[in-house]
């Protein structure tokens, strides 16, 4: 559901991570030629940032979630391989997010309660920002 708080949580993870995080409105940083800037990424927020039927996309993401070494391009560079130490978290109001395939052993998908949603969770997810930034966590 749209409202329920999953781009506060995105957010509130890169800033855990800080310089090794990487937010996007999409998938096109990981799985496109030129994606240099996860070269050091720890922490990949990507939000409504793919859709299942994209097979070439799920494949690129699969191996990035599972191999030891990735692969990064800068552009008028060549490719580089480096040390993959990524997570991937992905939020998106979409029904089908990912392609379950044989045994699905590379992700985990949550279904996220709508009692934080409307005024209510206006309400919640102030409070929890203001105790973010302001009272220590």
């Amino acid at each position: 559901d749209e409202g329920v708080g999953k781009s506060i949580y995105l957010h509130s993870m890169c800033d855990l991570f800080g310089m090794h995080a990487y937010y996007a409105s999409g998938t096109s940083n990981l799985t496109d030629k030129f994606n240099d800037e996860i070269e050091y990424c720890l922490y990949f927020a990507g939000d409504e940032a793919i859709w299942a039927g994209n097979i070439k996309a799920m494949g690129i993401i699969k191996a990035m979630v599972t191999e030891t070494t990735g692969q990064t391009e800068k552009k008028f560079e060549s490719k580089r391989r480096h040390r993959n130490r990524i997570t991937i978290d992905l939020a998106t109001n979409s029904d089908w997010v990912w392609n379950m395939a044989g045994h699905g052993r590379r992700c985990v998908v949550f279904a996220v309660s709508d009692c934080y949603q409307g005024e209510q969770g206006r309400l919640f997810y102030a409070s929890m920002k203001q105790q973010w930034h302001h009272q220590g966590g």
